[in-house]
């Protein structure tokens, strides 16, 4: 089993952007390490489930950080082909299933890990014989997917802020009622208290009699 190292290389494969262009010059011996760079690039980003993880951001702080790991792994997987560090298509999945479960977090059980490392095994068996059909389908489907982003993009509008709209036509309902405006209550106090009234000290004339004071008329 091999045991890969993260982050043990520096080369990349256009790290953190698009998949890479396709080289159009004839493919001979010179070429077939760029094609085969090609072959792993665009596999990687045709995969739903490291798709998924870098979108969601599992085991990364952001979806570009994720985008940077799958372009490393990318570029490792070209170094550790060059190097002959690939014996077999189990070591590609060991390489595959490490990256996920160490990088990203995530524990691949759909199938697809193993495909991907066979599409990629078999691929550049064909890219060694000359043969650059696959690489020319994966693009094609790459910038397909590409295109269908864009348009998707383009048909949704702003957003409209709905709730501040709503917010201002309540406060003109709650200030307007059968056309006067309405304003707010005022709170009333309790009404202060009556001082009592004082009875009327009886007045004494001069031989000390009481005079008796009658009710005024009203």
């Amino acid at each position: 089993m091999i045991h890969f190292e993260p982050h043990a290389h520096g080369n990349f494969v256009n790290p953190g952007g698009p998949a890479p262009q396709l080289s159009t010059a004839k493919l001979d011996e010179a070429n077939i390490p760029t094609q085969i760079d090609n072959l792993i690039a665009l596999h990687l980003h045709l995969w739903p489930a490291l798709t998924a993880a870098i979108q969601n951001g599992w085991g990364t702080s952001s979806p570009e950080v994720g985008e940077d790991k799958r372009a490393w792994l990318a570029g490792s997987l070209s170094d550790m082909f060059a190097q002959s560090q690939l014996r077999d298509v189990e070591d590609v999945e060991d390489v595959l299933e490490q990256v996920m479960s160490d990088e990203f977090e995530v524990v691949v059980d759909d199938g697809s890990l193993e495909e991907i490392a066979r599409n990629i095994w078999a691929g550049r068996a064909r890219l060694l014989q000359g043969d650059t059909t696959e690489v020319t389908q994966l693009m094609g489907l790459w910038e397909e997917r590409q295109k269908k982003k864009q348009r998707i993009q383009l048909t949704q509008g702003p957003e409209v802020d709905q709730e501040t709209d709503e917010d201002e036509n309540d406060v003109d309902e709650a200030e307007t009622w059968n056309g006067f405006k309405d304003t707010p209550d005022v709170h009333m106090g309790d009404a202060p208290p009556i001082p009592p009234q004082k009875k009327p000290e009886p007045e004494i004339d001069e031989d000390g009699f009481t005079k008796v004071v009658g009710k005024k008329k009203k």
